[in-house]
Parts: structure tokens; sequence; C-alpha cells
């Protein structure tokens, strides 16, 4: 597989700053935007960009708080950070101390609420002549009702050269409150031709990046992660549980045992998507479903079950994706939706 600079794509842990020089080329627009209002002094206390999972918005984001950082941006007139001053070989081993990174941690993949309060205190501290203290929340949507709420005072009093940048794939899971005191900027694909540029050195030789880009609804990290052969495994072993559930191929407990070594949460979001597949399938939306690449043996699987069954299995899917699921035990959480939804099949 060739690679460039920027291949490197992992959606449990960020990439490292010292990774990060550029934007996304196909976010070029509005990182130049953002790097004007620094420029103009015109930089807002917080930023908030929001998009789609997978587009690029952490490495969007990075790339900007290297050039705020910087500390020669503005005086070569850059839009990008220069890689060698001192600020920014100090982001690079992670030894800044203007610098601060929050995301979401542990099994449950949330943001609480303790290292919210420690990123509050260290926002209120004083910054250097002339620089800025950038606090960086990646997964700002993840976090708790308490979290939000600590974070909500420096917002509505934020300290004096202060700059809270956030990144969240679904912003309207923050609290209104959050969201208002937030410059809010939506981003995506700005250039498709930019995108698939970059695409076509991330895919294996003779892949085709126009083909993988719509596969992945237009999210470039996505198409690059989807076309990991471990990945492709992974969705192979999960869409085989789900047909030989609703087939009656296997028994529930033999379904729960293949998939042992798949995280629960990827099990879980690749169901979403099958069970929404069926949704559109069985309202006649078959030209955008997944299903009319179906078996006969699998259709009538699907047409065993109504619209609104399948809506309430897709609920079902979804309350359990939400959940905190520190406690989770998988086999104990699939084991229980299995067996449900394999009630509803057999009336």
């Amino acid at each position: 597989m060739r690679r460039c600079r920027m291949a490197k794509v992992d959606e449990e842990q960020p990439q490292s700053l010292n990774e990060v020089q550029t934007c996304p080329p196909w976010l070029t627009h509005s990182y130049i935007h953002v790097v004007n209002r620094h420029r103009a002094g015109t930089l807002p206390h917080a930023l908030l960009f929001s998009g789609q999972a997978e587009l690029g918005k952490r490495w969007f984001a990075q790339s900007l708080v290297r050039t705020l950082a910087c500390r020669t941006v503005l005086a070569d007139n850059a839009l990008a950070a220069c890689g060698t001053c001192e600020s920014c070989a100090q982001l690079s081993v992670g030894s800044s101390t203007e610098f601060r990174y929050l995301q979401p941690a542990g099994k449950s993949h949330t943001i609480r609420i303790d290292p919210v309060r420690e990123l509050v205190e260290w926002l209120q501290l004083a910054a250097s002549a002339g620089r800025y203290r950038i606090a960086l929340i990646t997964g700002a949507d993840t976090m708790n009702r308490a979290a939000a709420n600590a974070l909500l005072k420096t917002l509505e009093e934020p300290a004096a050269r202060s700059v809270c940048v956030l990144v969240a794939d679904n912003p309207a899971q923050l609290p209104p409150t959050v969201i208002s005191r937030c410059q809010q900027i939506p981003l995506s694909v700005e250039s498709r031709e930019d995108a698939l540029g970059w695409l076509s050195q991330q895919l294996p030789e003779g892949d085709d990046a126009a083909a993988a880009l719509d596969t992945a609804r237009g999210a470039p990290l996505r198409a690059v992660r989807e076309a990991n052969p471990d990945w492709r495994n992974q969705q192979s072993v999960i869409d085989a549980a789900w047909w030989n559930l609703l087939m009656h191929k296997r028994s529930v407990g033999a379904i729960v045992e293949s998939l042992k070594d798949v995280p629960l949460s990827l099990c879980l979001a690749r169901f979403m998507a099958l069970s929404a597949s069926a949704i559109a399938h069985r309202q006649g939306a078959g030209a955008y479903s997944t299903a009319n690449d179906l078996s006969e043996e699998q259709l009538a699987a699907v047409h065993r079950l109504n619209s609104v069954q399948w809506f309430t299995i897709r609920d079902d899917l979804l309350r359990l994706y939400r959940i905190d699921s520190a406690s989770f035990k998988t086999q104990t959480v699939l084991e229980g939706f299995l067996a449900d939804t394999r009630i509803k099949i057999n009336g």
C-alpha cells in the first residue's frame, strides 16, 4: 500500500502533533479562513468544528493548533507552522506549556468531568506575552453533562489569550449553552478533486479512489480505513453473524462466540448499518440499499420483519451504542440483543 506523510488513520487515538503539519487538502478554504482570523487578531476564544466522522476534523484542528502556537507564522505571513521554532519543537515532543489536549478515554470512550475541571483551571492561568494558551478537545460531543457544564465556566468567562478548540461529529449532543458560546464552523469536503488526489496515494494499487470515497459516504479517512484488510475481515465476520442470526443458521451462543475478537462498538455500528439497509429496502428505497446485493434467502429473512420491527431493532442498537459501556461485558450485551432479535424474528 502506498503511503504519504498523512496516511496514518486511527479511530481510537489521535495523531501525535509532530505528524500534523498541514491541514487536509480538501479543507483548505476553511483552514485559511480561521488562520486569517488569527492574523487579524479576531480569533474567537472558542471554536467548534463539526462534520461527519472521519472527515479529517481532528487532523484539521491539530494543524490549526500548530499554526496558532508557532512563533513565526505571523512574522512570515505563512499559512502553516514552521515546524522548527521552539514552540513547534515543544509540541512535537509533548512538552509545550501553552497547550493541553483532551480526548475521549476509557472503555466508555467518553470525556468525564475531572479532566475537564483540570483543563479549565489551566486555561485560567495567564498566557505568555503575545502567546495563546490553547486547549484542544476532540470528541467533544462525548462529554457527559457534568463535564460539559464544567467547561461552560471557561466559555462564559474566558481568560485573556485563551483559545478552546472543540471537535465534534454530532454537535447537537452538546448542551445548547456550550454551542452558543462557540464560533461554529461546519466542515465538509470542499474539493472532491483534492480529496481524490490524496486518497489515491493511500489506497492499494488498483483501487478506485472515486468508488472508495463514494462507498465511504464522502469521508476520506473512512475510505482509507475501509481499504484495510483487517477491517474488511472484521466486517465479513460481523456480516456472517448477522445473517446467521436472521436465517437461523447458528445458535445465539455460537454467533456470540464468533464475534469474541471483534470490538463491541464495531459490531453495533455494523448491525445498525445493516438494519438501516433493511429498513430502506422494506420502505421501497432499494436503490439506495445494500439489500440489492442480497440472495433470495437473505431477502426472505429481511421480509420476515416489517418496517416497525426493523425500526425497533435499530432503536435497540442505537440505545446500546450510546450507553456508557465501561461496565459492558461484550458477550452479555451481544447475547441479550441477539436473543431478543431472534424472538422478534420468530414472532
